[in-house]
């Protein structure tokens, strides 16, 4: 299959929420908006799947968007536990889920140190072989623990330190939801820290400096709004960053009467070849 803008890879990356809500719709949404976006590369954290066997091929974000959408699918479920979806207790998992327009080449995935807390982190390390060359990605969800930031560095860490970026890559892209706002430590560590790899925000990359936020909710003392999602391109540390044709916010609005998530999501349009 050739890429849907030769010379450009579309990538998105957005938690899509579990089965929170009204899953069924949501997650019907989340697919319209993600074939309109037609992104060549997906990596969704938070992506249920239902294991009880009468409700397992109806309920599950993974396998719904990989179908619908045609693409390939990698699916690391890291979070066994019950959970209530539309309004039945059922047995699930949810995960990181990486979606690919190509067959997959090599696919990884790292238990990262983690919290009793907390538990079940992990990063998706996927191979993406396209026409312009290969693509190391990785999908990661970050700790949410609000007093461990040095947990979420440490797990940061971890994801830039392992060898599996060192294989072949013309392009390599660390996503996901990071739970950490600008000016935390992990971004510091990714734009440059004491690792192999410097990281370029994609929005930095793109000439943009806005800050979208990629949540927002109503709270008692008012509206919040916070960046927790991101797409960084990595590269050895003193050299360019590939160049970024556009960035942007996307998923932010209802699809009908829903919103797909209860994040939005983070586009990047990127220059290969």
């Amino acid at each position: 299959m050739t890429a849907a803008r030769p010379g450009l890879l579309r990538v998105v990356t957005i938690n899509t929420g579990k089965c929170d809500g009204r899953y069924r719709d949501r997650l019907n949404a989340l697919l319209a908006g993600l074939a309109a976006l037609d992104a060549d590369i997906i990596l969704a954290q938070e992506a249920f799947a239902a294991l009880d066997a009468p409700r397992a091929p109806a309920l599950s974000t993974p396998r719904h968007l990989a179908d619908g959408l045609g693409m390939h699918l990698a699916f690391h479920p890291i979070r066994h536990k019950p959970r209530d979806v539309e309004g039945v207790t059922v047995d699930s998992v949810s995960g990181l889920a990486t979606l690919s327009r190509w067959p997959l080449g090599d696919v990884t995935t790292v238990a990262l140190t983690d919290d009793p807390e907390d538990g079940d982190r992990a990063a998706l390390f996927v191979e993406v072989p396209t026409p312009d060359g290969v693509v190391r990605t990785a999908n990661t969800h970050l700790t949410h623990l609000r007093h461990r930031d040095d947990l979420r560095v440490q797990q940061a860490r971890e994801i830039l330190d392992h060898p599996w970026w060192h294989g072949e890559g013309a392009l390599r892209l660390l996503g996901g939801d990071m739970n950490a706002r600008d000016g935390h430590e992990v971004h510091t560590l990714v734009r440059g820290g004491d690792t192999p790899w410097t990281g370029s925000d994609a929005f930095d990359a793109a000439g943009d400096p806005a800050r979208s936020a990629t949540i927002r909710r109503e709270a008692p003392g008012g509206v919040i709004e916070a960046r927790l999602d991101y797409l960084y391109l990595l590269e050895p540390s003193g050299t360019p960053a590939p160049a970024v044709a556009g960035a942007r916010v996307v998923l932010d609005s209802p699809l009908g009467d829903v919103l797909p998530s209860d994040h939005f999501g983070v586009l990047a349009d990127i220059r290969l070849g």
